[in-house]
């Protein structure tokens, strides 16, 4: 059974549209140290689903320990390539899954760079269930943990209300629900947001993106009419022009505008993932932040 809760206020009251599918998986980073289980189930069964956890994709060590939770599957499987190529470079499986939750260690000693991660289920349906990020390690990590900082810097973050499910044909989801604030001294003018489809979905099954702030209002698209292709190269920029005074916080929402015809694409994952954003201030958050995973359906 689908419920659709929609919460409504100012930013105290986090706007948002939660989809949930017979089952909830909360992002590692929102959960304590606790043994009782995560992933809510009706009488007979639990939907399947698998998160990174954004925090450990920046690492300054040659072994970095990967993290996340998983739902419906008792095992994952880890794959590293090196970024923008398809050559396994580092694959892990059958790591256990307890309590809701895995944990992996990469054996093999990284150099300094950016390596693609996917995590998989290992039997039945869960191998159709991919979550996908980017890793940075060593120097790279380095330098952007100790940035320069200006007297205006944009906190960016993801809240951790949005679940994925199924993305139907000519549909309007949510894929990345983001918390920005301005904690420095000036005024700050954010200009858009650097986006990549991480999962196994063709680019050409989203025909638009657009951001919705707080207030519900539309704050900037691209595309949005069949046959528009707003991805080059796996990446899209959403437009948007807000303005953030000192100490302001809002909350957007960006969406995936669907194509009419998804029959190419059935069974194919969607995690879009915010890279980065156009900003005058110094932003600081854990990019990439990975988004909700939809899988398309009709």
């Amino acid at each position: 059974m689908k419920k659709i809760f929609t919460f409504l206020g100012r930013p105290s009251h986090l706007v948002a549209t939660i989809i949930i599918f017979m089952a909830v998986c909360v992002p590692l980073s929102t959960v304590t140290a606790s043994t009782k289980s995560i992933c809510p189930t009706t009488a007979t069964t639990t939907e399947i689903s698998i998160q990174i956890n954004a925090s450990s994709l920046t690492s300054n060590s040659a072994k970095p320990t990967i993290t996340g939770t998983a739902c419906g599957t008792k095992t994952v499987k880890l794959t590293l390539f090196k970024e923008g190529t398809t050559k396994t470079y580092y694959k892990k499986t059958n790591i256990r899954v307890k309590n809701d939750r895995w944990r992996v260690k990469i054996s093999k000693k990284l150099a300094d760079g950016v390596y693609d991660i996917k995590v998989t289920g290992t039997k039945g349906e869960a191998r159709r269930v991919t979550a996908s990020g980017q890793l940075v390690v060593g120097k790279k990590s380095k330098e952007s943990k100790n940035s320069a900082k200006s007297a205006t810097t944009l906190a960016i973050g993801s809240v951790p209300l949005l679940f994925g499910g199924t993305a139907r044909a000519g549909a309007n989801v949510p894929v990345s629900y983001l918390q920005i604030t301005n904690i420095g001294k000036e005024t700050a003018n954010l200009k858009g947001f650097w986006v990549k489809q991480n999962g196994s979905a063709s680019t050409q099954s989203v025909i638009g993106l657009t951001v919705i702030d707080g207030s519900g209002g539309s704050k900037g698209a691209i595309g949005g009419t069949e046959g528009s292709t707003p991805f080059k190269n796996g990446l899209a920029f959403v437009p948007t022009d807000s303005i953030f005074a000192p100490g302001q916080m809002r909350v957007f929402t960006i969406k995936a505008v669907m194509s009419s015809n998804v029959s190419a694409h059935l069974g194919k994952q969607l995690n879009i993932a915010v890279t980065s954003v156009d900003t005058t201030a110094s932003p600081k958050g854990p990019f990439p932040i990975p988004g909700a995973t939809w899988t398309i359906g009709n």
